[in-house]
């Protein structure tokens, strides 16, 4: 038998002058969809605090749990511009 892919589906807290971050319900909702294409994946989310204190402590944490798989996407909202992005590569806008 196969292993189950494992994709984790991360986002954050609000930005500071933000009181809401839609990346938050987003992660959520992502990580409850039952659909037959999922049927075989396993769906992991996590929303980090914007500090990067927060991030620099859970985010080895998350990559051991993903050990032996590729990064993957993160979902951004991108103030400025008012809309929500998929990162192909994880870096600043």
């Amino acid at each position: 038998m196969t292993e189950k892919l494992r994709i984790l589906i991360t986002g954050f807290g609000p930005f500071p002058g933000a009181p809401f971050n839609p990346t938050m319900p987003l992660v959520k909702r992502l990580t409850q969809l039952r659909r037959p294409a999922f049927a075989d994946v396993e769906l992991i989310g996590h929303i980090f605090h914007v500090t990067y204190a927060t991030v620099d402590r859970e985010l080895p944490e998350l990559i051991a749990r993903m050990a032996d798989r590729p990064p993957l996407p993160e979902v951004r909202r991108i103030l400025k511009e008012n809309k929500v992005a998929i990162e192909k590569k994880a870096g600043n806008p």
